[in-house]
């Protein structure tokens, strides 16, 4: 059993990870994340019974962007949103503050079409990645700003592949879950997303009580 969240299987997504971890861009202090389209005519998107909302539609995504590069390690969380007419969050915007310093600046929407990068910033660079939902080129820049690395991602069947091949590899080892994404990560990034739901006032019928993170 693993959950079906497609970033945290994509090749390229591994391969900023391997490029943060091996100190490209030296020491990584800041990161920022953004997702947006403009879906609020979508039934789902308005209905709390549906668990609607940007928060568990595109939310998640930049959630999961900044887990798989700074980790779980967070200190404190500054987060605030709209809602719309239904109730449910429209756009919001969440700080992540972790242990040893380190900054995650996230923002999501269902009213507008946003450039949906992520751009991690070290001491010594910055790698920016175009659309965190599935990552399409990776540009890797130095202290000069001057571009230094440029990796694309192979040429996907549908994008989906890569997490059958993870459930299949599991299953080939005898795993009860997948080490791309463990059980209690996906228990945790829930957790999370509760948390932040309460914070803003954000219920749906269907609910128990979430503690805020």
């Amino acid at each position: 059993i693993t959950e079906a969240i497609w970033t945290r299987y994509m090749p390229l997504m591994q391969k900023i990870k391997q490029l943060v971890y091996n100190g490209v861009i030296g020491k990584p202090h800041t990161l920022s994340a953004n997702l947006g389209y403009a879906i609020s005519h979508k039934e789902r998107i308005q209905r709390p019974e549906l668990g609607g909302g940007a928060l568990l539609d595109i939310g998640v995504y930049t959630l999961n962007f900044a887990a798989m590069v700074f980790g779980t390690d967070i200190d404190r969380i500054d987060t605030s949103c709209t809602k719309t007419d239904t109730g449910v969050d429209a756009q919001e915007s969440t700080t992540l503050w972790y242990r040893d310093g380190r900054m995650a600046q996230l923002y999501s929407s269902i009213y507008a079409k946003t450039d949906r990068q992520g751009i991690i910033s070290g001491e010594d660079g910055h790698i920016i990645v175009d659309n965190i939902n599935n990552p399409s080129t990776v540009r890797v820049f130095d202290k000069n700003y001057t571009e230094v690395i440029r990796n694309y991602a192979p040429k996907q069947i549908t994008g989906f592949e890569y997490e059958i091949e993870a459930c299949a590899d599991a299953l080939d080892r005898g795993l009860t879950e997948t080490p791309i994404m463990p059980h209690a990560e996906t228990l945790r990034m829930m957790t999370l997303m509760d948390g932040l739901r309460k914070r803003w006032g954000v219920a749906f019928p269907n609910d128990r009580n979430a503690t805020p993170q």
